[in-house]
Parts: C-alpha cells; structure tokens; sequence
C-alpha cells in the first residue's frame, strides 16, 4: 500500500480578531480543499470566536486532515511547529510576531500577512526585492479570503511540485 503524503499547514496561537481569525478559519477549509492537513492550537479569549472554533471543531471531527486543540500547551507548540511544512498567520495586527521566527527555526515556511513584524521577517519566494537565498516564505498583503487563497496556493503548489520532483 502506498502512503500519501500531504503537506502540514498549522495555525498556532490566540485565536481572535487580531489574529484573523476568519481567514484562519478560510485558510482551514481551503487547506482540506487542496488536499492538505490542517493542525491548529490555541485559545479563543473572544467567547463569540470560541463559540465558532468549537464548532469547527465538531463540525470537522470526523476529518482525520483537520484537528483543532483548544488551550495553549508549549510543549505541543513546539510539535506542531516543527512537524508543519507550513505556518499560516494572517494576522490583522502583529506588531512583533514571534511564531514565524519559531516556525523559520524548525524549517517550516510562513504565510505571512504584510504587517508589522511579519514583513520585516518574512520574505516572499517569489516577489521579494532580497536576494534568492534569502527569502523564506510567502507574504500577502490585503487581508481578505482571496489575498490568502492566492498566498496558499503558490506555498501548497510549490510543496507538491517539490515533493513530486524528490518522489521521481
């Protein structure tokens, strides 16, 4: 039996409105429709976020591509970071941002927001101005479904054309 191998797309940290939590929950149902997992931690301090989390949460608990872990625990954080491929965050603000320096550590790419400290970090693949070598992820700029649509495709068609071309 051959395995099938799909890339890991997680989302880690607080889940609010500052975070985008509607394009987190946009990027879940995107992920499942090209075929990726989606792993996701974290708290929802908004009890109206949460609600809809939760319900995501049973709504998508037979899906063995999507799992959702309420709470924050370190030790799984880290897991999760490093056994991603990659890290959403569409952050509407993030004035520093932490979880694409942890991602970049672990080798898992970001998908990034233009904003605050995300775009001093994170440079896109494709459209960056810094040199090849250093550009480490995927950036998106207006903060709508269809800006992280096109942001996660490049980053998810990119993962399949590698892995195709490493499969041989």
């Amino acid at each position: 039996m051959r395995k099938e191998y799909k890339p890991v797309i997680a989302y880690v940290g607080r889940i609010d409105r500052q975070k985008g939590s509607h394009l987190i929950e946009h990027a879940i149902f995107y992920a499942l429709a090209q075929g990726a997992q989606f792993v996701l931690l974290g708290a929802c301090p908004d009890p109206a976020v949460n609600a809809r989390f939760w319900y995501l949460k049973h709504y998508l608990n037979d899906n063995p591509t999507a799992t959702r872990r309420s709470g924050f625990d370190e030790g799984l954080a880290h897991l999760r970071y490093a056994a991603a491929d990659m890290l959403v965050m569409p952050s509407q603000i993030e004035p520093c941002g932490l979880s694409q320096l942890i991602a970049l550590k672990y080798g898992t790419v970001p998908v990034v927001r233009a904003i605050g400290g995300l775009v001093d970090t994170v440079f896109d693949r494709h459209y960056s101005a810094c040199h090849p070598d250093d550009r480490n992820g995927y950036v998106f700029h207006q903060p709508d479904s269809p800006a992280l649509e096109s942001v996660m495709a490049r980053a998810i068609g990119v993962w399949y054309s590698c892995r195709k071309s490493s499969a041989g």
